[in-house]
């Protein structure tokens, strides 16, 4: 007898018709005789080792989501191994469980809700395998979902939006959707505009600075960009990716000196700009105006104040291109003081400083050498011979000032001389006017 028949058939998908693994099936026989098989990749099931005989085979395990198939196969094997199928199905459909599906809507918008965005790719994986689908005109996306366990992520965006990188979890139970731990059946995932980080450049007195340049570095040290201040002080890095960056000024007008500080900048994925860890999106930079440092000074030209005539205060005015800028008040017994004006004009121009005194002492001159002021005494000089009034010897000498103004109103210190007792009337001669003066003075008490 030969039993080395074979016998060989086909899982389905009844509506696919695709082949089904995972199906398990036994074959009965005479005598007790059988055999259990279970559906290869491709739905193929094979029985082999077959005699002459009558069969019939039942489905007992059906593949996971689909109905067990109750239908009897029976066949017939002849003497010479011809195999008969006496109900002439050679493919055996299976018919997939009813499960309760969820509809789930996912609409797409803007960070701050305005408007919905197309086209935008959306994986959902099932533990198995991703499949994309793309929003529609809408924002939206509507999906059909059976019981288990999906992850959604948001694989593409569009231009000048931040990538958006969060997933969430949908689990369906019993057909009822629980998004991210919530029972829902909508999600909503906004997409937030890529930020500008706007820059405004101003004096300490709060005066904008136009051209001034800035560049904008990312972590890994490429040039993002560099930007200039406009006519309004400001100027702007447009849309910035997630990330972290490093923002610094690179040059500013000859009148100013340039912010040295390293400024750090932070896009989250919410489009939020953090600098320096502050939750700011506008950085006011200052740059201070060059100033240059002018000291004045006052020098007494008058025999170390001999006379007694210097004053303890005088004003110096300092001059920028030759219009008065400020006055300051030189105090004895320094007669200095720096004054600290702008070194250029607002197109670069170097200003041009002098200064002046504008009330001279009495009974001084005024001499100004870039800086600094020379008062000296305004005078004239004799020499008075004191005699002895019997032998007419000269007993002493002494140079004797005479000073005087502008108006050439006379004054003159007086003096203690040695003479005869008693009063005497000395004349003086002033060398330059040739003009006489009595001065009476008295002789020291012995």
């Amino acid at each position: 007898m030969n039993c080395k028949n074979i016998f060989r058939f086909k899982k389905i998908d009844e509506q696919t018709k695709v082949g089904l693994a995972n199906a398990t099936f036994i074959l009965y026989g005479k005598n007790g005789f059988k055999q259990k098989r279970t559906t290869g990749p491709c739905g193929y099931v094979e029985f082999d080792n077959l005699c002459h005989g009558y069969y019939s085979i039942k489905e007992i395990e059906a593949p996971d989501g689909y109905e067990l198939n109750t239908e009897i196969i029976e066949i017939y094997i002849d003497s010479c191994g011809n195999v008969y199928i006496l109900n002439e199905n050679y493919e055996i459909p299976n018919s997939r469980i009813y499960v309760p599906k969820c509809k789930v809507t996912i609409f797409l918008k803007d960070g701050k809700g305005f408007f919905e965005l197309p086209n935008i790719e959306i994986t959902l994986n099932n533990g198995i395998k991703d499949t994309d689908y793309y929003t529609d005109t809408d924002g939206k996306i509507e999906l059909e979902l059976e019981d288990g366990e999906y992850i959604i992520k948001q694989t593409s965006c569009l231009e000048h939006y931040i990538e958006y990188k969060q997933t969430h979890l949908i689990k369906v139970v019993d057909g009822i959707a629980i998004i991210d731990n919530f029972e829902n059946n909508i999600l909503i995932i906004y997409n937030n505009m890529c930020p500008n980080l706007k820059i405004i450049t101003e004096s300490e007195t709060g005066t904008i600075i136009a051209n001034a340049k800035f560049k904008l570095i990312s972590e890994d040290g490429i040039t993002v960009s560099e930007e200039t201040t406009d006519s309004l002080g400001e100027a702007y890095f447009r849309y910035l990716n997630e990330g972290i960056y490093t923002l610094q000024q690179i040059d500013t007008p000859i009148t100013y000196h340039k912010d040295t500080s390293i400024y750090s900048i932070r896009v989250d994925m919410w489009g939020f700009i953090y600098i320096n860890e502050s939750h700011i999106d506008t950085l006011i930079i200052k740059n201070i105006r060059k100033r240059i440092n002018i000291v004045a000074n006052k020098i007494w030209d008058d025999n170390n104040d001999s006379t007694g005539m210097r004053i303890g205060v005088v004003d110096i005015q300092l001059f920028q291109n030759g219009n008065y800028l400020e006055t300051a008040y030189l105090v004895n017994p320094e007669f200095t003081h720096t004054f600290t004006p702008v070194q250029y004009d607002d197109d670069g121009n170097l200003y041009n400083y002098t200064i002046d005194e504008p009330d001279v002492p009495e009974g001084y001159t005024k001499s100004v050498f870039d800086f600094t002021i020379i008062n000296e005494i305004n005078s004239q000089y004799v020499v008075v011979y004191h005699k002895d009034a019997g032998s007419n010897q000269i007993i002493a000498e002494e140079v004797f000032y005479v000073y005087y103004n502008e108006t050439k109103t006379f004054y003159a210190k007086s003096f203690i001389g040695y003479q005869n007792e008693g009063n005497t009337s000395v004349t003086l001669y002033n060398i330059r006017e040739d003009k006489e003066i009595d001065f009476w003075y008295r002789r020291l008490a012995s």
